[in-house]
């Protein structure tokens, strides 16, 4: 029996999964729902129904309306996109992780371990495709690098002999995991956490003194080229976005569902209010163009803004899910992808997504 808990050669997990998931589990994990396989875990992810086996429906071209968070493909193409994201990310950031905390990374994930302290160690929760983990882990081949998420992760990559992934839900807390962490490192995973001031505490627990929280998401629609949320829905406007559209429609979506779509730009502030628990507390807004039309721009910014126009294309077949469960219609769904491509392969409007990169460090005790 294959077990989802998946790490490179000659290395054991460090830590077992409360959530782990044997291959013949597969079809319980992964369902295809109108046309893309989805997460069918829980409600955070998936449409749950009242058997055993997830249930899902489809009625007259959408699903039918249960209790739901969130709707996402979790197939290879999804984990595509996501490695491309990954790329413009890394780009943009210079790194797997922000300048700001370049430096303490390198020294946290740099210390030899010895028979009195464990190896240094992150977690990547919510890694998709695992691209991050993995390149971590070759970065930094003396420590444990663990990537988390509630579906397999589908890297075409060689897994290093240090990095390990687990299928775990996070809306589950880490009581397994206590202190476990020098580097702790969430991405674009909002949308998919039901209580985030909780999912904070959580993460705390799992940090070692001093260890480091990394967060990073994005902003659920575009902005125009003057940095302002696109709003208009004349179709003879200049800012006017078919690919808004789309994301509006997503946003409504996940509000119905129960998803904090500010999460963000609220991190820092759930941070501030744990009280002195934090330290070194920092967070930045940066702007990313969909497609290389900035000028001027250096080839890096036109290939960062290439890679942010493939991932929003790719992102239209992963939101389809979303929007149907939502109760927009298959023909609308279908026009508005249309539009949305041509939207973006033409290059006619100009636009940005926001993105928001927070920090904070765990305090140490006089005792520690």
């Amino acid at each position: 029996m294959d077990d989802y808990s998946e790490r490179g050669s000659d290395s054991d997990s460090r830590a077992g999964s409360i959530f782990s998931n044997s291959s013949e589990d597969r079809n319980l994990i992964l369902q295809e729902i109108f046309g893309r396989t989805i997460n069918s875990t829980n409600e955070h992810y998936m449409l749950p129904g009242q058997c055993e086996a997830p249930y899902l429906t489809q009625d007259s071209g959408f699903i039918s309306s249960l209790p739901v968070i969130w709707v996402v493909s979790a197939d290879a193409p999804e984990h595509k996109r996501l490695d491309i994201q990954h790329e413009m990310l890394k780009q943009k950031l210079g790194g797997l992780y922000p300048r700001e905390v370049a430096s303490d990374v390198r020294r946290m994930m740099s210390q030899q371990a010895s028979e009195d302290e464990p190896p240094p160690a992150a977690i990547d929760i919510g890694t998709g495709s695992g691209s991050w983990a993995i390149e971590m882990a070759r970065q930094f081949p003396n420590a444990e690098i663990t990537g988390m998420d509630i579906v397999p992760a589908n890297s075409d990559h060689e897994i290093p002999s240090n990095c390990s992934f687990e299928c775990d839900d996070a809306n589950l807390g880490f009581g397994h995991y206590p202190e476990c962490f020098d580097v702790v490192h969430a991405r674009a995973v909002s949308s998919g956490i039901s209580n985030y001031p909780e999912f904070l505490k959580d993460v705390w627990g799992i940090l070692r003194p001093g260890g480091l929280f990394l967060a990073i998401e994005g902003n659920v629609g575009l902005f125009n080229k003057d940095f302002e949320p696109i709003t208009t829905t004349d179709e003879n406007h200049p800012d006017f976005s078919w690919m808004q559209v789309m994301m509006l429609s997503a946003r409504e979506a996940q509000i119905n569902r129960g998803s904090d779509v500010n999460a963000g730009i609220n991190i820092v502030g759930w941070i501030d209010d744990m009280g002195e628990v934090w330290r070194n507390k920092g967070h930045f807004v940066f702007y990313i163009p969909v497609g290389p039309w900035e000028e001027p721009a250096t080839s890096k910014e036109r290939f960062i803004g290439i890679l942010m126009r493939q991932n929003s294309l790719r992102f239209m077949g992963a939101v389809k899910p979303l929007l149907l469960s939502n109760g927009v219609p298959q023909e609308t769904v279908d026009h508005w992808n249309v539009m949305a491509e041509d939207e973006l392969r033409s290059g006619r409007t100009k636009t940005y997504t926001r993105w928001t990169c927070t920090w904070a460090f765990k305090a140490v005790t006089d005792e520690e």
